[in-house]
């Protein structure tokens, strides 16, 4: 078979080579090929692999920026060398993600999950790979205990309250999510999964009232926080007092990850019914005074971070004189 290089490859050589995920050694080796290789003109062996490399290269450097122009340069990649076990391997990985890009449909560990169609590359491979919120919902299967009731915060599209039900039976499950978008992921999800649990489109503030709340696409990254920088649509949700919520639900078990907000939260919070916390705390978006006050809190009401069930960020806390074995 005579394998050529073409005006398409130069393309998309040259489409990619101008996205930011490409190194400048990268864009080098591309360079000097798309000037060294003749177009249309077969290859003999070495120029076969040299070329195989490069679009192997840049298809792997762009696969956390762009799966569709990574699959484009792999399948390219394989035609210029046919028997490469490793890039059969990424073209059928690619397919993967892009097939549940557009379905908007994944299995995590056993439980089916509906989210948002094309969520951004590092979401989708998450939840592809099985990867999506792993340590938190190690924790709570672990701690979580039927005579719980736990209250969520930052639901996302439904996982932890959907593995909490399914795993654990909780006596009681109550989530709350700002983004209104994700509330008809997570009935589905509920659906889906014939689990039931409560769920409230609201934050919880000092005070009640309206709140601006801002939307990312990728949605774990959604926030009370307005991003420094990239994409996000300013969105006004209810916001409830947080202690009123507390003293009303009187839960046990405390899940908390919303992105920054989980400092604000904390202060000045009655935590006498709680006796296990699992947080994820977000050091890119809070100060290091910001996450010691948050230790100081948890400490001051007499509870223990269990490092050796945490992770690096999902911590998990119980009281002192709870019956959680640490």
């Amino acid at each position: 078979m005579n394998v050529c290089l073409t005006k398409v490859d130069v393309d998309l050589l040259s489409d990619a080579a101008a996205l930011n995920g490409v190194t400048e050694w990268l864009r080098a080796k591309i360079a000097s090929l798309l000037v060294n290789i003749p177009l249309d003109n077969t290859l003999n062996g070495s120029q076969r692999h040299n070329v195989a490399d490069i679009f192997r290269d840049t298809a792997t450097s762009l696969e956390w920026i762009d799966l569709y122009q990574s699959q484009k340069l792999m399948l390219r990649a394989l035609y210029f060398r046919p028997d490469g076990p490793f890039l059969k391997k990424k073209v059928q990985e690619y397919g993967r993600y892009i097939d549940a890009a557009e379905s908007g449909e994944c299995e995590v560990k056993g439980i089916y999950l509906s989210f948002p169609k094309h969520p951004p590359s590092p979401l989708l491979q998450s939840l592809v790979e099985g990867s999506y919120e792993h340590k938190e919902a190690e924790l709570l299967t672990r701690f979580i205990e039927p005579d719980d009731r736990v209250l969520e915060l930052g639901a996302g599209i439904g996982f932890m309250g959907v593995t909490a039900m399914m795993r654990c039976n909780p006596a009681s499950y109550t989530a709350f999510e700002a983004n209104p978008a994700l509330l008809p992921f997570i009935a589905k999800n509920m659906q889906h999964n014939d689990v039931v649990f409560n769920v409230k489109n609201a934050v919880l503030l000092d005070k009640p009232g309206l709140q601006a709340f801002y939307v990312t696409p990728a949605f774990w990254g959604s926030s009370l926080l307005q991003p420094a920088e990239g994409y996000f649509e300013q969105v006004e949700v209810p916001a409830l007092e947080k202690n009123s919520v507390i003293a009303e639900l009187a839960p046990t078990t405390l899940i908390v990850d919303i992105e920054g907000g989980e400092a604000a939260f904390f202060r000045e919070l009655d935590l006498t019914s709680v006796r296990k916390i699992i947080v994820e705390i977000h050091p890119m978006i809070l100060g290091d005074d910001e996450i010691i006050e948050i230790f100081n809190t948890l400490i001051s009401q007499g509870f223990l971070l269990d490092f050796k069930a945490s992770g690096k960020q999902e911590l998990f806390w119980c009281r002192s004189d709870s019956k959680v074995n640490i």
